[in-house]
């Protein structure tokens, strides 16, 4: 599992790494966890002026990043910034054609044709295994990414694997059903 790559904002040694482990390890099934893609020239945040991105050549340029991918399975859950961002943009700025075929973002990042499987929001691993990408960040109780595995873990009610944090959190309980 990946998760939060933000193309074109990724750290290529670190995918680099990815990769590798992925080659020498040769998983069965890989799973994209979402913010595959940034999206920041759609973003409400304030862009620097110095970064030009052109949203077309890094649609492309991601696509090549994801067909670097190894393996026979590989899963696409989307995140906040490829739907949320993407959504966003579409219904604001020409709703008219949001709900093209064409304008989803499966097609827009040619998921399908390269053989990726796109699964919308969340892949069940087992009935008690999920991976998705998350909303959850808080720092409360000055627990950082642990205090929002622990908000992600409760909500679903089962072991969970997610990113949107950026940072490393683990949170473990034992309960009736058993150990998650």
């Amino acid at each position: 599992v990946a998760s939060d790559l933000h193309y074109p904002f990724h750290h290529e040694g670190a995918f680099e790494v990815f990769l590798g482990l992925a080659d020498v390890i040769k998983p069965t099934e890989i799973v994209i966890d979402g913010d595959a893609f940034d999206f920041a020239q759609i973003g409400k945040f304030v862009r620097d002026p110095t970064q030009e991105h052109r949203l077309k050549s890094d649609v492309e340029a991601c696509r090549k990043v994801l067909a670097r991918v190894p393996g026979n399975v590989r899963r696409f859950i989307v995140g906040n910034h490829e739907e949320a961002r993407w959504k966003n943009y579409l219904f604001t700025h020409c709703p008219e054609i949001a709900d093209l075929d064409c304008l989803t973002m499966e097609a827009v990042l040619g998921l399908t044709e390269m053989g990726w499987i796109w699964q919308p929001f969340e892949y069940w691993v087992t009935d008690s295994l999920v991976i998705y990408h998350g909303d959850r960040h808080t720092n409360a109780l000055g627990g950082g990414s642990a205090m929002s595995a622990r908000k992600e873990s409760i909500d679903m009610g089962c072991s969970t694997v997610t990113g949107h944090t950026h940072h490393a959190g683990a949170f473990f309980r034992q309960e009736r059903g058993g150990y998650r």
